[in-house]
């Protein structure tokens, strides 16, 4: 059976809006903020975030795990009528300037001569 690959890649704008989308809908517990900046480095995403602690506001720098990074991708997709296949694999590769979801449909590890 063929292999699907398809790699949707998000600029730091747009990983921002899905990561203020996806923290707003977690009540803002995911990231203790709002995503003021996004940046990749080492292999990692680090969110800057705006937090309100009291009356004055401050930022912080978090790491984003892969896991929240790929719900917040999964989410913006949703929100912008991206077409994304319920079955597929989904994961998340970090670029120098980009971030991609990559989806996978079939069996990466099926031998094409056993089939």
């Amino acid at each position: 059976m063929p292999t699907e690959r398809r790699y949707i890649v998000f600029s730091r704008e747009e990983l921002k809006i899905a990561l203020n989308s996806f923290n707003r809908m977690s009540d803002g517990t995911v990231l203790r903020g709002v995503p003021i900046a996004v940046e990749m480095r080492a292999g990692e995403v680090f969110a800057r975030v705006c937090v309100k602690d009291g009356g004055a506001s401050r930022e912080e720098e978090i790491s984003v795990p892969a896991d929240i990074l790929r719900e917040a991708m999964i989410r913006f997709c949703f929100e912008n009528n991206i077409p994304l296949h319920r079955k597929a694999q989904k994961s998340v590769q970090i670029g120098k300037d980009s971030l991609a979801m990559l989806m996978v449909l079939g069996d990466l590890n099926e031998d094409p001569e056993d089939a």
